[in-house]
């Protein structure tokens, strides 16, 4: 079973117990540093529908000051999608349409502005929807922006 259908066979109950389990551990290992990023999905896929990646009680054991949302064109998120399922023959829940991805876009935006009024924290968005210039200029540009941050 791959990743993807994994993420789909485990029925949304079950998800829940997981991702509360997750998250205790998390917020135990963020106790211990001062600065702390946790990379993380705004939604999943599931076959009920989509799923808050961020939940209330995740933000309840996070507490963030801020929720960071990286965007990046829908062609090239199109791109990489195709090359998964192309090379690594992956089964995707993920939209393979563009339409698919402005959507997506949209449900991320919607969880993390209600994520963020829930807890009362920022929402920065880190939109790098022109073309790189040069191999991983976007990885860069979001580097510098995410180290402003704890400055």
């Amino acid at each position: 079973m791959n990743r993807d259908q994994g993420d789909l066979r485990v029925n949304s109950s079950e998800h829940f117990r997981i991702h509360k389990e997750v998250f205790k551990k998390i917020k135990e290992e963020c106790k211990k540093h001062k600065n702390v990023i946790v990379d993380t999905h705004a939604f999943l896929t599931k076959k009920e529908g989509f799923y808050p990646g961020l939940p209330l009680f995740a933000l309840e054991e996070l507490k963030p000051d801020v929720i960071v949302a990286l965007e990046y064109r829908p062609e090239d998120i199109l791109k990489r999608r195709e090359k998964d399922v192309k090379e690594l023959d992956r089964k995707r829940s993920a939209a393979l349409t563009i339409e698919g991805v402005k959507l997506e876009y949209d449900v991320q935006r919607g969880y993390l502005f209600a994520a963020s009024a829930m807890v009362g924290c920022t929402v920065k968005l880190l939109q790098r929807f022109e073309p790189e210039k040069h191999v991983f200029e976007h990885t860069e540009k979001n580097a510098e922006e995410l180290l402003e941050l704890f400055e």
